[in-house]
């Protein structure tokens, strides 16, 4: 898969997309959930020629790759993203 948006991210973006897991707190492991913020989403507009909803659904993909890379094929589901 061609990542688009990925490599136009800083690094804490990058991070947060990878990210599985919230912090362990009182011992709970509890899923991160990825939700870019609109300044991202705009900013990503304009350098790609994208609209909204291209630009959300291209993270989504990447992110799920991303995910499934590092985590493995059998892990990772599209509930997860």
């Amino acid at each position: 898969m061609e990542l688009i948006c990925y490599p136009l991210l800083s690094t804490p973006s990058k991070r947060a997309m990878r990210r599985r897991w919230r912090s362990k707190r009182f011992g709970l492991k509890r899923p991160y959930r990825y939700v870019p913020q609109y300044r991202l989403i705009k900013r990503l507009m304009a350098e790609t020629g994208f609209s909204e909803v291209q630009v959300r659904r291209q993270i989504y993909n990447e992110r799920l790759f991303l995910l499934k890379e590092d985590w493995g094929h059998s892990e990772i589901t599209a509930s997860d993203v």
